[in-house]
């Protein structure tokens, strides 16, 4: 597992380099984010994964200059942000989870009229009409933000954001709140950003909306970054297979005797047998689980293999981490 992917060759939009956080001194000294280090090409769309306290939400907001660092660089566009914050944030923007993103008191309309002078750009009234339309919150535009669902407060925050032009977007938890229709829909904005050449950063407990959307994925825990590589290669760099077995002839207490040296779990007794999963390391095992089934007096009705996902990775690459040295730090 890479643990710190090679760049393309062209010039990085984001480079962070050994950055550090910590918090107290002495004993009570925690460790938010642990020499943390990875590039960000142009145009791509990564996801920043880890368990709640793997310093994720700390590392963006070291890049977004919220927090100084105790250690360590960031550079935007070649840029360092905390001396030449002013001209590096004009093309960045972000929305963070649990932050007030938009001005409740204030219409959407009336806050992507705001956010869209904010970084000196002239408010496109065609624009505005056309982010509302594509957020789904035309009815609600004129209406003050207070009065609106997490849901739609989650939407209002996505287009106060694109208002802004960004040509890096920090996206934190950004499907909190929205129903399966609007988390599709920001899925395909997100997409289209993408397509011309901007760059998403995507932190998400949604293994689907990461595994579906990111080029890339950067897995953190304990503050330290633990996996850094393209999204199917981390899906298929563990060498497990998992399938699905329906087997008729044997009642299940025979079937558990017959493969307890195999990884077997979710069984579910049928009429006329078993179906149960099993964990394989090396696709070598899988004919020696036949011959148990067959010497249990058990008939394979139906394999099916169980394609790995991004969410099983994840937790692997978590718990060996965990396993090899466990310290608490804060998120």
């Amino acid at each position: 597992m890479d643990k710190h992917a090679e760049p393309s060759g062209e010039s990085p939009v984001i480079n962070v380099s050994n950055l550090e956080k910590r918090y107290g001194s002495g004993e009570s000294e925690v460790t938010a984010v642990d020499d943390v280090s990875f590039s960000i090409e142009k145009g791509t769309v990564i996801g920043l994964l880890g368990p709640n306290g793997a310093g994720k939400t700390t590392t963006i907001k070291m890049i977004l200059n919220l927090v100084k660092p105790s250690s360590g660089e960031v550079e935007i566009e070649g840029a360092d942000p905390q001396s030449e914050s002013e001209s590096v944030y004009r093309d960045v923007a972000a929305l963070l989870e649990g932050a007030r993103n938009a001005y409740w008191q204030l219409t959407l309309r009336d806050n992507l009229h705001f956010f869209s002078g904010l970084n000196g750009f002239e408010y496109d009234e065609e624009r505005a009409t056309e982010i509302i339309s594509e957020v789904g919150l035309s009815e609600k535009s004129g209406e003050p933000i207070r009065n609106f669902s997490r849901g739609m407060k989650q939407k209002a925050a996505f287009a106060c954001a694109l208002i802004q032009k960004p040509s890096v977007l920090f996206l934190d938890e950004p499907t909190l709140g929205l129903d399966v229709e609007a988390a599709q829909n920001l899925r395909r904005i997100i997409k289209e950003l993408a397509e011309e050449d901007r760059t998403v950063i995507i932190s998400s407990h949604n293994m689907d909306l990461i595994q579906d959307i990111c080029d890339r994925a950067i897995i953190m825990s304990d503050g330290r970054v633990i996996a850094d590589d393209e999204v199917q290669n981390l899906i298929h760099v563990f060498n497990t297979k998992r399938y699905r077995f329906s087997v008729s002839g044997a009642f299940g207490s025979e079937i558990r005797n017959a493969l307890a040296e195999f990884q077997t779990n979710d069984f579910e007794e049928t009429e006329d047998g078993v179906k149960f999963e099993v964990l394989l390391g090396a696709d070598e095992n899988f004919y020696p689980l036949i011959d148990r089934l067959r010497e249990a007096g058990a008939i394979v009705e139906n394999v099916d293999s169980l394609d790995d996902d991004l969410e099983k990775a994840f937790v692997r690459a978590v718990d060996e981490s965990t396993e090899s040295e466990p310290r608490g730090v804060v998120q």
